[in-house]
């Protein structure tokens, strides 16, 4: 047994194949979890077929099959994302490495996305980050065992709003994004919802995440090194050099570089002290603009 487990909730399309392919060194384990007839590479015996949406296919997994205790980390990504096993077990050794509670890699350039935030930024190694998406959340063992009950808290099994619940729920501590490490999703985002199902999961994040105190703007904290160590950069330096990262992303959307300056001013907001006056981000959104093109 390895130190390391991926549990996928899985279908006929899913992608796990490729992750073990070529292969002889890693440093993870593979149980599958499949909604619908699917590849049977694992690791293990796969279970019973059992219909539904990812998570609470997985509650029942892991709720029913305590296996994924004797692990260190247990990441459980969604199946349609392109990514090499050897890359899939650096990503674990840097979870070792800073010791992170909660944490993903970040996406591939050319990647479908919801939030910005997830994508590969070209200024960083890694980012301690407010948020880490339900596409690929990866668990340290103790919180997984503590977070398994909000699982459940998923109506629609889709998990809309677990992925603001749990960073609050871990006071935003030991959270990261790591750009060293990036997986490609090549599927459009929520092509296959039907619009009755974007409405139910867009209620369900309202409930789940206003429920579990978990409402805010998704935002980086700070960058750390290869080593996990924090890297210094103060006041605007900080916004300045994480939108010089997103640059090929806002050259081809231009929009979004507004919507990523007002995370991280958002930001700016909630850390002033209480008896400072409250920042005027407008000059330092001018600035950003004109360092920016």
């Amino acid at each position: 047994m390895r130190k390391n487990l991926v549990v996928v909730r899985c279908g006929p399309d899913s992608f796990h194949p490729a992750w073990l392919a070529g292969q002889s060194e890693r440093n993870w384990d593979l149980l599958l979890c499949p909604y619908a007839e699917s590849p049977g590479d694992s690791d293990f015996p796969v279970p019973p077929v059992a219909s539904g949406q990812k998570w609470s296919g997985l509650h029942a997994l892991l709720a029913r099959d305590p296996i994924w205790r004797a692990y260190d980390y247990v990441w459980l990504p969604d199946d349609d994302l392109e990514i090499s096993g050897s890359e899939i077990s650096r990503f674990f050794e840097l979870c070792h490495r800073f010791d992170a509670r909660l944490a993903a890699p970040s996406l591939t350039e050319d990647s479908f996305f919801t939030y910005p935030i997830t994508m590969h930024n070209r200024a960083f190694f890694a980012r301690a980050t407010n948020f880490v998406e339900i596409m690929a959340p990866c668990f340290r063992r103790d919180v997984l065992e503590a977070m398994l009950p909000t699982f459940a808290r998923t109506r629609t099994g889709l998990g809309w709003g677990l992925d603001f619940a749990w960073p609050n729920l871990l006071e935003h501590r030991d959270v990261y994004i790591f750009d060293a490490v990036q997986m490609r999703h090549g599927r459009a985002v929520g092509a296959a919802r039907s619009p009755a199902e974007e409405r139910a999961g867009l209620d369900e994040r309202r409930h789940v995440a206003g429920s579990l105190g978990g409402r805010f703007t998704p935002r980086t904290l700070y960058p750390c090194d290869e080593a996990g160590q924090r890297v210094g950069l103060e006041g605007a330096r900080l916004p300045i050099e994480y939108l010089k990262g997103y640059e090929y992303l806002t050259e081809r959307a231009p929009h979004i570089l507004d919507r990523l300056m007002f995370q991280q001013m958002a930001g700016l907001h909630r850390s002033r002290r209480r008896d400072t006056p409250r920042p005027r981000t407008a000059p330092l959104r001018g600035a950003l603009w004109r360092l920016l093109h």
